[in-house]
């Protein structure tokens, strides 16, 4: 798995062109997939749902490691709602990016 891991952090941070030095948002991400993605090593389901005994079957929070993503702000009335950001991961306990 670590192996596994590494490659798809390398990957990650190759076609988002970040450095070396957002490993540790790539591996973050990178495990996330890898527990909500199906596995053919466990008849296809996800390994959340081995573990739990629930399924992770909600794809549409899946998003491009390094994609832009935007943020709200609500510094003053005339300024713009968002600004932009790339998108890294996700935080625990926060529903949102």
């Amino acid at each position: 798995m670590n192996k596994t891991l590494v490659e798809k952090i390398r990957c990650m941070l190759s076609n988002a062109g970040l450095g070396r030095k957002f490993w540790a948002e790539a591996v973050t991400y990178a495990q996330h997939l890898v527990n909500h993605l199906p596995s053919s090593a466990i008849g296809g389901k996800t390994p959340l749902d081995v573990w739990f005994g629930k399924p992770a079957t909600d794809y549409d929070s899946l998003c491009i490691f390094g994609s832009s993503a935007y943020y709200h702000v609500n510094e003053s009335k005339l300024d713009s709602r968002a600004k932009k950001a790339l998108f890294m991961g996700f935080n625990v306990g926060i529903k949102g990016y």
